[in-house]
């Protein structure tokens, strides 16, 4: 059974929108290779999961679209929308984000430097000046507890009644 010209036709521009949104989705990897420097493993890693979800969108759609006939006008549908999203919409995606990390980047920068390290090195010098005491204190409490371990009086005199009964008989 044949497809029509207007049903190919609708697939074709389908297929480019496909390969836009591809291009976003890549783009998104790339947002998050910027932001946070990853080995060159987890970049393969991401490269493998970027493909594997691409090839299962495209086979999805054209299961939907097609009824799973693989053409190839789908599949140049697909990487005209892609070419196209990463040559115009992708580069000022891309120039946006950089903009964006490094402002957010020179915020946690500035974060940083001006409020949480004054905090920290404050706690530390509190605590520094409260080690002496602190160390001085568990030195005694060492030794209470040590001196704690043995009784005041032997365990046969203890029983004072005991032995006071056995005399008056």
């Amino acid at each position: 059974m044949g497809i029509s010209i207007a049903h190919q036709t609708q697939a074709f521009f389908c297929s480019i929108l496909i390969g836009m949104a591809l291009g976003l989705l890549y783009d998104v990897f790339r947002i998050v290779r910027i932001a946070l420097p990853s080995p060159k493993l987890l970049v393969a890693a991401q490269d493998i999961l970027y493909f594997l979800l691409a090839s299962g969108i495209t086979c999805l759609f054209t299961l939907n679209i097609n009824e799973g006939e693989v053409r190839s006008f789908v599949l140049v549908g697909e990487l005209l929308g892609w070419i196209f999203y990463f040559f115009t919409i992708g580069t000022v995606v891309m120039a946006v984000s950089r903009k964006v990390i490094a402002a957010v980047k020179a915020a946690l920068a500035f974060l940083w430097k001006y409020l949480l390290r004054p905090v920290l090195r404050l706690l530390g010098k509190i605590l520094h000046i409260l080690a002496v005491p602190l160390r001085f204190f568990s030195k005694k409490l060492k030794k209470v507890s040590a001196a704690g371990k043995y009784s005041l009086k032997q365990s046969k005199i203890m029983l004072y009644n005991l032995i006071k009964s056995q005399k008056a008989s």
